[in-house]
Order: structure tokens, then sequence, then C-alpha cells
């Protein structure tokens, strides 16, 4: 009988070592889940960001180009606008 007892106590003890370890995991996975979806949000923020900043830019130079009376270059091509 206490073989029977001591045998039955250690099933016992596994299972809920299992579920701990299981419980565990689920929550590293949940967690993981998350950082994923955040990092996902914030890339997209940032390529909003970046488009936004690409638009105001844009929107600055047509802008000096209509003040100016034409396309202002800017770069490699600036110094063949006087040619």
């Amino acid at each position: 009988m206490t073989k029977y007892t001591m045998e039955e106590q250690r099933r016992r003890e596994r299972e809920a070592a299992e579920r701990r370890l299981y419980e565990s995991r689920r929550n590293m996975w949940d967690a993981e889940k998350r950082l994923k979806s955040a990092e996902k949000a914030l890339a997209h923020e940032d390529e909003r960001e970046e488009q936004a900043k690409r638009v105001r830019l844009q929107e600055r130079e047509d802008k000096a180009a209509r003040r100016a009376g034409g396309r202002v270059k800017y770069g490699a091509d600036a110094d063949k606008q006087y040619e």
C-alpha cells in the first residue's frame, strides 16, 4: 500500500509540474506574440512617419519651385542648373 501511495504522489507531483511548465510556456508564447505585434505596429508607424516626412519635403520643394518660377534642382544636378 505504501508503494502505491508513493507512486500516486509522484504521479500527482509530475502532473502538477507539467501543468506549471505548460502555463509558463503559454505565458511566454503569449508575451512573444504581444511583442511581435507591438514591433509590427511600431514598424508601420515608422513607415507612416517616413512617408509623411517625404510628403512634407516634396511640398516644401514644390512651394520653393513655385516661388522661384520653376523647379529647383538639388544634389548632383545643381551644378548643371546654370549651364
